[in-house]
């Protein structure tokens, strides 16, 4: 019988890194701190896992009070149920998943990552925002590459 601690970590290894932490480094090269390092506030809020989660799931909440981002999320967003490619308005879970799972990647590589996994997240955001674009049913356009 295997610990807890080893189960969670066998679950989290089965269910989240595998599916989301592949090619990220952790512990290499030797010496390299990343981007923040281990004194770094941005280690110590990261370091409180529920924390964070609980934070993301917030961030995405208050982004939809802007128009822009509730658009570009119901037209672009796996975590919004599709039908024949017309968005539902519904939540389709595991898309919300895999939409969570890969910002929680995200905010790991960038905070504890070596510096090529923090620039790699990087760069695959930037290149899926610069795809997410569309029109407001009030005419408006939207560009997740907008400042």
């Amino acid at each position: 019988m295997y610990p807890a601690n080893v189960m969670q970590d066998k679950a989290f290894d089965q269910l989240i890194r595998s599916r989301f932490f592949r090619g990220l480094e952790f512990d290499a090269p030797a010496g390299d701190p990343g981007w923040f390092g281990r004194d770094s506030a941005v280690w110590y809020v990261h370091e409180h896992v529920p924390v964070m989660v609980i934070g993301l799931f917030a961030a995405a909440l208050i982004e939809t009070l802007h128009p822009d981002f509730a658009w570009m999320g119901r037209d672009h967003s796996r975590g919004i149920e599709r039908v024949d490619g017309v968005p539902t308005g519904r939540i389709d879970a595991e898309g919300a998943m895999v939409r969570a799972g890969h910002s929680y990647s995200f905010f790991m590589a960038v905070a504890y990552g070596s510096t090529a996994s923090a620039e790699s997240v990087t760069r695959t955001v930037r290149g899926m925002h610069n795809t997410v674009r569309g029109v407001r049913p009030d005419g408006r356009p939207y560009d997740a590459d907008d400042p």
